[in-house]
């Protein structure tokens, strides 16, 4: 997992190796897995996938909001 900052953007990135391109799921409530990227779709202002020669890279932005000077 890589955690980066630029300028007001907090960015997330996780690489595995597994083949085939992540989607959205409805996991019924039985199953155990397929939450992930729907969590990401609902949370994150953007993501997105780069795929590698093996494996990829999954990444998800979020806006940082401005600190106030009053809050600080």
């Amino acid at each position: 997992m890589k955690v980066t900052t630029d300028g007001d953007l907090l960015r997330i990135e996780v690489r595995d190796s597994g083949d085939g391109h992540p989607e959205v799921r409805s996991p019924c409530v039985h199953e155990s897995t397929g939450r992930g990227l729907r969590l990401v779709n609902e949370l994150a202002d953007d993501y997105g996938v780069v795929e590698h020669t093996v494996g990829k890279t999954v990444w998800l932005a979020f806006k940082i909001p401005p600190v106030s000077e009053g809050a600080r």
